[in-house]
């Protein structure tokens, strides 16, 4: 599962490189628009860290891991969240491996 949640990240980072590029499949709503730049940072920051989790959970350290894959998937949804995808598949694995325990 720890594989959902790098795929999801990747997915996460990718969308924020093309907030940043400004090249967006659909037009963002217009109060986002003016912060679409910063939308884009945070997308990859949130998506480059929540595979750092899903390392994290690989490397047996779960109980950091799984929370991290939790929180940055969630705030990686507000830069489209990784066309929606990156999120569900980040929150699926870091759920999972969070009710695991280590």
């Amino acid at each position: 599962m720890s594989y959902l949640v790098i795929i999801g990240g990747a997915l996460i980072a990718v969308q924020g490189i093309l907030d940043v590029l400004n090249i967006v499949p659909a037009p963002p709503p217009e109060i986002v628009r003016p912060y679409l730049l910063i939308v884009g940072v945070v997308s990859v920051i949130s998506g480059v860290l929540a595979m750092v989790a899903g390392w994290l959970i690989l490397q047996r350290k779960k109980s950091l891991g799984s929370p991290l894959a939790i929180v940055f998937s969630i705030v990686g949804f507000a830069g489209g969240g990784g066309f929606i995808v990156g999120t569900v598949l980040g929150l699926i694995g870091g759920v999972t491996n969070f009710r695991r325990g280590d």
